[in-house]
């Protein structure tokens, strides 16, 4: 059983990765291969009990987002697109939306794990799905099938990863 502050600071690495997805949108030619070995680790790591070493990948992520919108951190009237979600919000709630969130993040975690160790590079498709997907579960979508085309989108992908 995690303690509270492991809860609070997966939760927070969650949020942050998604933040980084957000910031990536529009921005997509300033993402690098270390953006995406950022996410990578940190979709990892969130199942990680050590309260050390997921800070210290919530600070890669803040630093990759850094790199990818500068101003952001500077600006005097955030709108909030690019800040880091707020993962908790999904939990105690029996919506449907929310639990297809939910499993989004467990299949996006397992297809970041077959991806580990990448050699620096992931495939376009697995990049798009990626970050497409951690943008959705940021969103606040009324209709359940865009999340359930990404579930099963994100099955197949996870499938052909595995036969690889």
């Amino acid at each position: 059983m995690y303690s509270a502050e492991v809860i609070k600071r997966q939760d927070q690495l969650l949020g942050e990765i998604i933040g980084l997805a957000r910031a990536s949108e529009g921005n997509e030619d300033l993402v690098s291969d270390q953006t995406d070995q950022a996410l990578l680790s940190g979709l990892v790591l969130a199942g990680s009990d050590d309260i050390e070493e997921l800070q210290q990948q919530i600070q890669k992520i803040q630093e990759e987002k850094r790199k990818i919108v500068p101003d952001c951190f500077e600006c005097a009237a955030p709108c909030g697109r690019t800040a880091a979600y707020d993962i908790t919000l999904l939990l105690p709630s029996t919506s449907r939306i929310d639990m297809l969130k939910i499993a989004l993040i467990f299949c996006i975690r397992a297809i970041a794990a077959e991806l580990q160790p990448p050699e620096g590079h992931i495939q376009e498709e697995s990049r798009r799905f990626l970050y497409s997907t951690l943008v959705l579960i940021g969103l606040e979508p009324e209709d359940p099938a865009t999340l359930i085309d990404a579930l099963e989108t994100g099955s197949r992908l996870y499938a052909r990863q595995r036969m690889f």
